[in-house]
């Protein structure tokens, strides 16, 4: 009858411990948030100029030296836009 109330006292230390570990985790991870601002430069060239900001949302300080951005060429059919 010990060992049962000893298993089931681990088992919820365990269980207590993961659920704080993942609150700590959600409370303090990163959240950045995205904008971007575009404004055509050139319409017969198609030339687009956008500008990017990074806002942080996040209780901690984000220190990311380097951001990589890939911009990809679409076709876009006629009468139609890119989706988000």
């Amino acid at each position: 009858m010990i060992s049962l109330a000893r298993d089931i006292a681990i088992i919820a230390a365990m269980l207590l411990g993961a659920g704080l570990a993942v609150f700590v985790f959600v409370q303090f991870s990163p959240k950045l948030q995205l904008r971007i601002i575009q404004r055509w430069m050139d319409e017969t060239k198609g030339l687009l100029a956008l500008k990017l900001e990074v806002e942080n949302n996040s209780r901690i300080r984000v220190c990311k030296q380097k951001i990589q951005l890939q911009i990809l060429e679409h076709e876009v059919p006629v009468n139609s836009c890119l989706s988000e």
